[in-house]
């Protein structure tokens, strides 16, 4: 044993282990996907029949997906809610933050606290819908992932040795969404190209099926052997047709 950190700084890097500002927000956004998807596959669950400890143990449980502690936890959402708060481009706003702030997270929050940022607060799990997946319809994601396609494809012609982590990240970048959206509107893509036309229609446009909803229930088929996903295709055989992006 060591022993406590002797300095400072020590006991501040173990509190705040990651202070980076754009890992912070990552870590920040997984957080809320995190927390989401648990409630989402345990929402008739109750614990000890109080609201409140089942919100506690749903963020407790996202802490331990994501690796931090509920304090860090409270600090990387909060940095989310504060960049998200203007509208802009998050990564833009992101990368902004961090040339103002080299001292990074807790210099950014004490900027938040000095400015008055009027803070509402983290949504309970089960309100993260709309934050985590602004594209409700699953018809529409299944129509974004064309020109999601379309972006990376772009990407990669100028660099082949992009894997496609980075090409999803670039056009994030670009256009201000998180990962874990884009992936979905992909796998939706693959999923619903996987059925006949007439199975297509009636799940995207009659049934009006919700994005969240329909991506939960693929995974449970992948889950279950119902349905085996074959990845997205490669760039070198297949080229994304050119898509008009509607504003």
């Amino acid at each position: 044993d060591l022993g406590e950190a002797p300095t400072a700084a020590g006991v501040l890097h173990e509190l705040v282990p990651v202070t980076d500002v754009k890992k912070s927000y990552v870590l920040g956004k997984k957080l809320r996907e995190a927390a989401y998807h648990i409630w989402d596959l345990h929402k008739d669950i109750t614990i000890m029949g109080s609201k409140a400890a089942t919100i506690m143990s749903i963020r407790q449980f996202a802490c331990i997906d994501v690796g931090c502690t509920m304090p860090q936890a409270e600090r990387y959402v909060r940095l989310v809610r504060y960049v998200e708060s203007t509208g802009s481009n998050p990564w833009k706003r992101v990368g902004e933050l961090q040339e103002q702030f080299p001292r990074g997270l807790m210099q950014v929050l004490g900027l938040a606290a000095e400015e008055g940022h009027q803070d509402t607060g983290e949504p309970v799990p089960s309100e993260l819908g709309p934050l985590i997946e602004p594209v409700s319809s699953a018809k529409r994601a299944f129509e974004k992932a064309d020109i999601v396609r379309r972006k990376m494809f772009e990407r990669w012609v100028h660099d082949k040795d992009l894997q496609h982590s980075e090409l999803v990240q670039g056009v994030c970048e670009d256009t201000g969404a998180f990962p874990g959206q884009l992936e979905r509107y992909l796998l939706l893509k693959r999923y619903c190209d996987s059925m006949q036309e007439g199975k297509r229609k009636d799940l995207l446009q009659y049934a009006k099926t919700g994005t969240l909803k329909l991506c939960s229930d693929i995974h449970a088929s992948v889950q279950e052997g119902g349905w085996r996903d074959p990845g997205e295709p490669s760039f070198y055989t297949y080229t994304p047709p050119i898509v008009v992006e509607e504003d």
